[in-house]
């Protein structure tokens, strides 16, 4: 939309060009404000119907962008550290904050009224008129985001204020607008979050604009009357000159350091003033009644706001190019670009200034012609850095000014940078640690190490022999760790890592480290919300099965939804049947799996892998979403097959009758303890038997089960958790 406005605009005012002082207009719309950025290229203009502030660029006058502000943006302002812009978003009782890096709103913060106009003040603090009918400027904390107070030292102030500081943040002004016939401009002086009342100026009637000078003794003041543009000193507010620019003078504007002053009134043109003498310089015609005038720095161009007087008419803004600038910066005689400090990496560059006929705006580094770096100004020095050792480099200083125009005969350097031959420096305290361990692998972090060039690798020892080289890029894409597997369990490791650079400097005093892998143990996870236990419940053999209880544990206060396991290894892979299912929040569930042992494996520890798929359930929206899957590892510990014939002292039909007297001596706690010495001693050869749901080194299992309090489910002996509410049982 915008462009299209553009296009159109530019045919419509074609005429002119072709005049001596040619305006052109390069976009239109109910445009309400407009501010120069005070260190960058920029200009930004509000749109208050359309809620967006458009960026120019004021070296090519193009659109860099449009951005969606809020509801009726009006006073804008850069903020001191020159990340930021605040703007007033009447339509919101809030204030906008655009990030300057990426030209979109990063927050808003709300306020207790309408604000109008604002002002960044010392770092981290805004100041905000307001739309009050009377009312008090706003304190605004713009790190913590929120409103601090009231400034009422001065008294209730009327709507549509107009709010400025000084260049060091130590002086505020408020000039009282809303078309009061007493316009009156008050001076505060800022201390911390409070703004005290120093001294009061009559500022006329119908207050326009007013602008305070750069040093920061003098303020223009652009009031309806008098017909001309009032300067008070800041010392003591009073009036030290006047600017003719006949009737209602309505906006004032500073240029080159404050030497050039910028007025608009109600008449087609804007004059210029000498801002010591405060004579006319010159007066360029527009093509509208003008009603806001704003400078580019070097006073070259000037940008207006015409059209109609009162918000919700369409507005435009003009260019003006007041001199074209067609002279670019030269170097002075005997300039030069020395290198000193030279590092294997590094370069310090120091340089002489350059002159322009207005003034240098920026440096630009380049290095055998490709752009290094844009540099301030006022900078005269800079550090290269990431130059790689042994290297030559050549490089070139130019200076461009406010018009763009850049230099072409700058001061060269040739340099050769060091050979590096200094291997990385472990910080002192450095340390090699264990973040978690298994029986078969160690998870290890180390300190960060430093270098004068640049780490490339590092080097893991174990038991002093190299285990693994791990790029840099490798180990930071993993949070700094390393995993070292194929471990033993029970066994001792001596760990140590080495860090080496671009030049194959390796370091010899890396940290060091002891880890003892534990033994085999059951399988288990336990979350945060999610708990899982896999236990073996008999003895694992070569060629049978062993089963695996899976118990699953509803950790917090809120259901989750089991939709399966799975566990691989080198003994296959299997799926637990049974699922998905559901678990309230603080119950469990037992689901029993069975593996196949292939009868061809190694007896000894095989490894598997545990992947839980589950999803948790939000009470706010009603939905149920995927988790990130639980996997975690263990072991399963193959024995030699047993014997395929039982001991002669016992037979089947014995075997069968035996274990049914177990099954009726367990029915009672008190037969079982009086008995049960005698009877395991004589089914001693029926181990696996009478443990059908234990390995042999295990102790005896907790009989849980019966009666379900929560729902009246009768459960089986050896349940958990009710099989059909999931509730917790007591034991028997």
């Amino acid at each position: 939309m915008i462009l299209l406005t553009i296009v159109l605009l530019g045919l419509a005012y074609s005429g002119f060009v072709t005049t001596a002082h040619a305006t052109t207009v390069l976009l239109s719309g109910s445009l309400v404000n407009m501010i120069t950025d005070p260190f960058r290229s920029r200009l930004y203009v509000a749109d208050s119907s359309a809620g967006i502030v458009v960026v120019l660029n004021t070296t090519t006058d193009n659109v860099i962008t449009t951005m969606s502000v809020g509801s009726r943006p009006y006073g804008m302002d850069v903020s001191a550290d020159d990340k930021e812009m605040y703007v007033a978003l009447r339509g919101e009782s809030a204030l906008g904050i655009v990030s300057l890096g990426n030209l979109t709103v990063s927050r808003k913060i709300p306020l207790t009224a309408q604000p109008f106009d604002v002002v960044a003040g010392p770092p981290g603090l805004a100041y905000v008129t307001t739309n009050e009918n009377f009312g008090y400027p706003r304190v605004v904390d713009t790190v913590k985001n929120r409103e601090l107070g009231k400034i009422v030292s001065a008294g209730q102030i009327y709507e549509s204020s107009l709010i400025r500081i000084s260049s060091d943040r130590k002086y505020l002004y408020v000039g009282q607008g809303g078309g009061l016939s007493y316009a009156a401009i008050w001076q505060f002086l800022i201390q911390g979050t409070n703004a005290t009342l120093l001294r009061t100026a009559d500022g006329g009637s119908n207050l326009g604009d007013f602008a305070v000078s750069p040093e920061g003794s003098r303020i223009y003041v652009a009031s309806g009357a008098p017909y001309d543009i009032s300067v008070f000193s800041t010392s003591n507010m009073s009036l030290i000159g006047e600017l003719q620019t006949s009737s209602y003078p309505n906006s004032v504007g500073l240029a080159q350091n404050g030497r050039l002053v910028f007025a608009t009134h109600a008449s087609s043109d804007v004059k210029s003033f000498n801002a010591t003498s405060f004579g006319l310089v010159n007066a360029y015609p527009t093509s509208y009644y003008a009603v806001q005038v704003r400078p580019r720095e070097d006073g070259k161009k000037v940008y207006l706001m015409t059209g109609g007087y009162y918000e919700g008419n369409t507005r435009y803004v003009e260019v003006l190019d007041t001199v074209p600038d067609t002279i670019s910066p030269a170097w002075p005689a005997g300039s030069s670009l020395k290198a000193l400090s030279i590092g294997a990496s590094t370069a310090n560059l120091t340089w002489t200034r350059a002159e322009d006929d207005v003034r240098v705006a920026g440096y630009q580094l380049y290095e055998n012609s490709s752009l290094v770096v844009s540099l301030d100004r006022s900078m005269t020095s800079y550090l290269v850095t990431g130059l790689l050792p042994d290297r030559g480099y050549l490089f070139q200083m130019e200076a461009t000014d406010s018009a763009g125009l850049q230099s072409v005969n700058g001061p060269m350097a040739a340099l050769r940078t060091l050979p590096d031959t200094t291997p990385p420096v472990w910080p002192a305290g450095s340390s090699l640690s264990a973040v978690s361990t298994t029986p078969n692998s160690v998870v290890l972090t180390w300190t960060r190490v430093t270098d004068d060039v640049a780490v490339a690798a590092y080097r893991v020892y174990s038991n002093n022999a190299v285990l693994d080289t791990i790029p840099v890029s490798t180990w930071e894409a993993n949070l700094g760790q390393y995993t070292a597997g194929g471990l033993t369990p029970q066994t001792t490791y001596h760990f140590r890592v080495e860090a080496g650079d671009t030049s194959s400097n390796w370091s010899t005093d890396g940290p060091s480290l002891n880890v003892t892998t534990p033994a085999v143990s059951n399988i288990t996870y336990t979350g945060s919300v999610l708990k899982v236990e896999s236990s073996y419940l008999n003895t694992p053999y070569a060629g049978g099965s062993v089963t695996l209880e899976n118990i699953f544990t509803s950790l917090g206060t809120d259901p989750v939804l089991v939709m399966g396991l799975t566990m691989k290894g080198d003994l296959g892979a299997w799926t637990m049947q049974g699922s998905p299912f559901e678990l309230l929040g603080g119950h469990g569930r037992t689901v029993d799996m069975t593996v196949t042992i292939p009868s061809s494996v190694y007896t000894g520890n095989h490894p598997v892998t545990v992947n839980v798929q589950w999803q948790g359930y939000d009470p706010q929206t009603g939905v149920w979403s995927y988790a990130t899957p639980l996997t975690f590892s263990g072991t399963i510990p193959v024995q030699p097959p047993p014997p395929t014939t039982p001991p002669p002292s016992m037979t089947k039909q014995n075997n069968t009758i035996l274990l049914g007297l177990l099954e009726s001596l367990l029915s009672s706690d008190g037969l079982l303890i009086a008995l049960g010495t005698a009877v395991l001693v004589a089914a001693s050869t029926l181990t696996v038997v009478l443990v059908a749901r234990k390995s042999n080194s295990s102790p005896a299992r907790t009989r849980w089960g019966g009666y379900c309090s929560g729902c009246g489910q009768v459960n089986g002996t050896y349940a958990r958790f009710c099989g059909n509410c999931g509730s917790p049982l007591g034991t028997l």
